[in-house]
């Protein structure tokens, strides 16, 4: 009997060994080193995409300042263009402001030229009617 119990122990024992071996995962050198290229495989895959995304990103950064770029010439070169027609509406305001204020201080002058020379003779004879008294 005592035998059997030793023959019980030592086949429990070596049961339990191999059930525990059996519920263990199973890692061996080349298991790892599968899961670990794996791993990098996909690392290396998404950093490509995100590459070639940046690459687009950019692209198209570029392609939108290109055209801001042009559309701001294009603006600018109206701009300069209403600038100078303005100036020259200004110029041409401006000489003819001048030409309407000469003309109407020739006309005033004229004016005045002619109501002094009605005034004066007017006055003369005034005075003279009053010396007359």
């Amino acid at each position: 009997m005592r035998n059997f119990r030793k023959i019980f122990v030592i086949f429990f024992v070596w049961m339990s060994d191999i059930f525990a071996i059996g519920n263990e995962p199973h890692c061996s050198k080349f298991h790892y080193e599968e899961k670990l290229l794996e791993k990098l495989v996909r690392m290396e895959f998404n950093m490509e995409q995100r590459e070639k995304e940046l690459k687009e990103g950019f692209t198209e950064l570029n392609r939108k300042q290109t055209e801001a770029q042009e559309s701001n010439q294009l603006l600018l070169q109206e701009l300069e263009k209403e600038l100078t027609t303005i100036r020259k509406e200004n110029k041409e305001l401006k000489e003819k402001l001048v030409d309407a204020v000469s003309h109407i201080e020739q006309q005033v002058l004229s004016l005045f030229n002619g109501i002094i020379s009605d005034f004066i003779p007017r006055q003369t004879e005034r005075c003279a009617e009053l010396d007359t008294f």
